[in-house]
């Protein structure tokens, strides 16, 4: 079973966070809670793990899932002018952005 990490305890929050950085590195899948429910998180660049998101959500390439951009990634887009953030973000994370 996978490690569970509450992070409301602040004493769990950078351990947690430190499990999840690693096992995204390992090609693994993550649950993040969000605001309203929550996310699954994978390596947008490998190939295994998107495949890995894919078949945990039920979808195909033909309805991929989002992919959002960290800020690190952004910022080799943001300040273009002649770039929109949509594109941008397409060159940075190849899965469909909504």
């Amino acid at each position: 079973m996978s490690d569970i990490f509450d992070c409301r305890d602040d004493a769990q929050l950078l351990p947690g966070m430190r499990q999840a950085r690693q096992a995204i590195g390992r090609g693994a899948l993550v649950v993040i809670p969000t605001a309203t429910v929550y996310g699954v998180a994978a390596a947008a660049f490998n190939a295994a793990a998107v495949q890995r998101l894919l078949d945990a959500k039920g979808r195909t390439r033909e309805s991929p899932p989002p992919a959002h951009s960290l800020p690190t990634c952004q910022s080799r887009w943001s300040d273009s002018s002649r770039s929109s953030g949509r594109e941008g973000s397409r060159s940075c994370c190849p899965l469909s952005l909504r």
